[in-house]
Order: C-alpha cells, then structure tokens, then sequence
C-alpha cells in the first residue's frame, strides 16, 4: 500500500492532495492518514498545507531541542544545527520538521512534519497583570474559563493536548493539579511527566500486578541450579530499593577466580503481551530525578519478588565466569538458578573496608570475598585497558543529600569509589559473557556496542586540543582491523 501511494504521489508531485488519494484508492481515511504520518517521518514524502510530494533532495528532516542556553536547534544525523532566529515561533520543542539550510550554516523551517503531543505540563504565570497558563512546549492553553478562574499563578497542572483544525493551534484538556511551583520534587515531577514517565497504573495492570505471588513457590524451582547455601549478596547505594543483582566469587587452586552474578529472573513474572510487559516496553527504564523514582515496573515488583532482598528466595539467571590472571573469562556457564543474598551491602561501606581496612559490624563473613571481586575486578580491568582500549573518565556525578521534607541538604562530587569499580566491571563481564553466548549461537539479538569513531569528529578535538597548546597530528582516516571472532571484538 505504501508503495502504491507514493506512485500516486509522484504522479501529481506537489498536487496530489489527501482528497484526491481518497478517491484513487479504497482505504479507510483513518488508515490512510496514519500510512501518511508514517511515510512522512520516514523521510518519504512531504506535506506543505494541503498538498503532498516526494522529499525533496535539497531538503532535511530533524527534531527541534533546546540548549541549555534556551538556544533552538535542530538534531540531524548526530549534529546540531542551529535553528534561525526567524523561526523560533514557527515550531515547538521535539517537533520533527523538514527543513534547509541557509548560508549561514542556520536551519530554516520549511513544513512541520509531526509533533508530539499528549500529556504536559502547564504553569499559571501573571503577564503584565493577566493570569496566562503556559505549556511547557512553549504554547499558550486555553481552558475553560471555570478552570482557569480556579487556577492561581504559580500552580503547575497537567494538561492533554490534542491536534486542532486550525493550522498552528492545539486543543488542551486539564487533567489535574500537580502541585506549586516552589514546592520540593515539583520540577523532578514536571520533567518526567514532559518526557512520558509517570507512577499511574491502569485497573488492568494493578490486578496482573495482583496475581503475581511474592514469595518464591516450589514449582518455579523446577530445572533451576540451588545456590541457595552459597553466601552471595548484593552491593548498592544506602537508599537502594530494587537490588537487580547478587554477586559472589571464590579463589580456585590453579589461581583462577570463579564469579557468580546472579540477575534477578524479571522474565519468569512478566510476560510478553501483558500490560505489564506493555508498559515497560514504553516506558523502557526506570527514571532517577534526584529524590523521585519512576518505576518502569511497579514497585511492587521491582522492590518485591524481582528484588534480590536479604534472607530470602529469590529467581534469578546466573552467569558463572572464571577468570584469568590477564583478565580474560577462560570458562563460563549461564543457568536458571534460585538463590538466597545473605546481606544488602552499601558501596562507603565496601570502600571501607577495601581502602580503609576498616570492617563495619555485619561485614566480617563477607571480607574474603569481597577481597576476591576486588581481585576479580582488577584483573577485568587490566584488559579492559590494555586489551580492549578502555578509556577511564574522571567521575564528575553529583551525590545530593536531602532533608526529610524534601529539601536539598548538600550537594557534593561523588567520590571515586572501589565497591562501584566492583560491581561495574564484573557487571561488564557479565553482559560481555551473555553477548558471547549468543553471537557463538548465531541466536539474533541487539548488542549494546560504541559505535566506530567519527574521523571529523576526531579531528575537531584534536584541533581545539593543538589550540590549547599541544601538537598532535590530525588523523587523515580510522583503519579496522579485519574482526573475525567476537573474541578479538
């Protein structure tokens, strides 16, 4: 059908209108407009009023962002493209338009392509001395008038917009009050709600969430490998919640190091095509804003029958590596397993005893091994760098500290921490162990990769670099070797 409509369009290029497709070809108008929306974000035809075509060679697609300036560009191909002053009003914030570029190296708006609508948020701003509800796109809202007169200037509502008739315009409906602008956690709320992330679950959710049981039952343990008896635990931030995965590791005679990462077995509760599964698929993380999550599961689960919690039955997919003294994995196994974490550690607590010697009461047990995933770490590390090209940054994440209100306390840089090398690059391991696995199988799946640098790129730092002094040499081109196992990847 795709196909059979561009021919049409091609026919009358820049003539061809949706009434005229209407009559060419059998299609509910519905269908067609959403064949339509998706040949135009593919970059296959254009829309200029009322009126279609083929997209033009000489022009480009992105989406409209904003810098932390307040600064409108335009996001190509990986690059910014400053968007001209002229057109500042003409699009909002996550547009996706066409456009061309001027002389000056500025975007110019030619069509606005799609824009993203639904949920937003709104603030009530006084504008010379008249109550103006602004959303957070940048558009004016218009409610009723009995809404607005209940509205004061500075409250933050939740609104839904939706597509008007009139070119240019957009229908708002409120939906609720979030809260003051001044209030603790209010931004945090704002900015997840802007970029779909909520904590609002459908009747349908809640009773599959409902059904889940929350302890472990005896016919999930079926096939499963018991490391229940094995002293594993998990090592996160003091605040921690949802402990994802469980670690352990053991000194073998012939000076190897066998680690155990046990992830928590999420897969076995939820299903594909449940509104479980359905929301986590848009929804795809879980989003940390200083003091508020956004579950991408209910915390039900994530802090429940998927949580890793001390003391207790848990399902979990285990990937069993023993490591050499260069840091490479010589042998592994992935399995079903159950496990029981003997603690919940905290990372300052782990760095005191690795950098400190200094053991916290409840810690004793667990040195030796903690000792052992240090070792294991290093030498991971070791080929990290030396093997596999690994570049350390300096760590420059904030670590804030709130008062019981909500407030901000104190607001420091984290410091480099030995427990979060830890977990980071037996984590690592891990990912890198499964990928193995399934690129030996010839199994399809998505790989979580850095791409091949960008040879312009490249070479603007090390300009800006010989600017600032140094002497380094442009490089003229980025040769690959020729990869023929995963290994050497």
């Amino acid at each position: 059908m795709k196909e059979r409509i561009i021919d049409l369009i091609k026919e009358q290029n820049g003539k061809m209108t949706f009434r005229k497709l209407t009559k060419k070809i059998e299609i509910d108008t519905d269908e067609l407009k959403k064949i339509l929306k998706e040949l135009k974000l593919d970059g296959k035809i254009l829309q200029l009023e009322d009126r279609y075509m083929l997209f033009p060679d000489d022009l480009n697609m992105g989406v409209v962002s904003v810098s932390s300036f307040g600064n409108k560009y335009i996001f190509h191909n990986g690059e910014k493209v400053l968007l001209s002053s002229n057109f500042f009003d003409t699009c909002l914030l996550h547009d996706t338009v066409s456009f061309k570029i001027n002389k000056r190296g500025e975007a110019e708006i030619v069509s606005i392509i799609d824009r993203k609508l639904g949920k937003m948020t709104s603030e009530v701003i006084d504008d010379n001395g008249k109550k103006v509800i602004k959303a957070n796109n940048g558009d004016l809202v218009n409610l009723d008038k009995e809404i607005t007169d209940s509205l004061f200037v500075g409250d933050i509502i939740l609104v839904e917009a939706t597509p008007s008739d009139t070119v240019g315009y957009n229908n708002y409906k409120f939906i609720k009050k979030l809260g003051r602008c001044d209030e603790p956690g209010i931004d945090d709320i704002a900015i997840a709600l802007n970029y779909g992330f909520d904590n609002e679950y459908t009747n349908e959710y809640m009773d599959e969430v409902s059904s889940l049981p929350a302890e472990v039952i005896d016919s999930d343990l079926v096939d499963r490998t018991d490391y229940r008896n094995q002293a594993s635990f998990t090592i996160d931030g003091a605040y921690t919640k949802d402990m994802d995965d469980g670690v352990y590791g053991e000194m073998l005679d012939n000076g190897n190091i066998r680690i155990y990462v046990h992830i928590a077995d999420v897969s076995h509760y939820i299903k594909m095509d449940s509104k479980i599964f359905e929301r986590a698929c848009e929804k795809t993380t879980s989003l940390y804003l200083n003091n508020t999550v956004f579950h991408m599961l209910h915390y039900i689960i994530s802090n429940g029958i998927c949580s890793l919690n001390p003391d207790t039955d848990r399902l979990a997919k285990t990937v069993v590596m023993e490591i050499d003294k260069n840091g490479n994995i010589v042998n592994y196994d992935i399995k079903k397993s159950v496990i029981k974490s003997r603690k919940k550690m905290v990372y300052d607590d782990v760095d005191e005893i690795i950098m400190n010697n200094n053991v916290p009461e409840g810690y004793k047990e667990f040195e030796k091994s903690l000792y052992i995933l240090y070792d294991a770490a290093l030498r991971l590390e070791k080929r990290y760098v030396l093997k596999n090209g690994k570049i350390n940054f300096a760590n420059n994440e904030l670590d804030i500290k709130y008062n019981s209100d909500g407030t901000i306390k104190s607001i420091d840089f984290m410091q480099e921490s030995v427990a979060r090398k830890i977990i980071e690059n037996l984590m690592i391991a891990a990912n890198e162990t499964v990928a193995n696995w399934f690129y030996a199988m010839e199994i399809p799946t998505v790989y979580r990769i850095h791409e091949y640098p960008n040879l312009a790129k490249v070479n603007n730092v090390i300009m800006e670099l010989n600017h600032s002094g140094y002497n380094i040499k442009p490089i003229k081109d980025i040769i690959l070797d020729n990869i023929d196992t995963w290994e050497e990847l």
